[in-house]
């Protein structure tokens, strides 16, 4: 079965509706603990956007392939350099 945004989706909704059958609604549609749990925090980042699958692809992409991020350094809040007195 292909998984569209709105399905999954749906799925989260009808797991967060119902958490103690969790595991009962997974193998229902086949869907893995790993996989769902994905779905679940993407959904919960952006809504159904970010389930989107060239959404998933470019998060999966972003985070598995990129260095960590270098702490950015607010510039604009720089003091001005100060005149050396030379002419």
């Amino acid at each position: 079965m292909r998984w569209y945004a709105s399905d999954k989706a749906r799925l989260v909704g009808e797991v967060w509706d119902n958490p103690r059958h969790r595991s009962e609604i997974l193998a229902r549609h086949d869907v893995s603990e790993e996989e769902f749990t994905q779905w679940e925090r993407l959904f919960e980042q952006g809504g159904r956007r970010a389930l989107q699958a060239g959404v998933l692809q470019r998060y999966r992409y972003h985070w598995r392939s990129r260095p960590p991020r270098k702490p950015h350094v607010d510039t604009t809040k720089a003091d001005p350099p100060k005149p050396s007195g030379e002419c």
